[in-house]
């Protein structure tokens, strides 16, 4: 992990995780291994690709760090039981 946080929406959270890790990207290729540490979820794809780029952006940026510092370690746990 280079220390960053990566962020993407997906409609398959388990196969996003291990394309990943697998290397198959060139743009995360050397970022690996990945960890999840923060997810939300949406109905609709629009709304997550703008939770995605306000994230991204200058502003999101402080956002992002806070939310992954206080995610509740219960909520993490079952979104890693959807990719076990």
């Amino acid at each position: 992990m280079d220390g960053n946080y990566y962020t993407g929406y997906t409609s398959d959270l388990k196969r996003r995780l291990e394309r990943h890790d697998s290397g198959y990207s060139q743009a995360t290729k050397k970022r690996k291994p990945f960890e999840l540490v923060y997810c939300e979820s949406y109905e609709d794809k629009s709304e997550a690709i703008k939770r995605e780029y306000f994230l991204k952006s200058k502003i999101g940026g402080p956002t992002k760090k806070s939310l992954v510092e206080s995610f509740p370690k219960e909520e993490l746990k079952k979104y890693l039981e959807l990719i076990r």
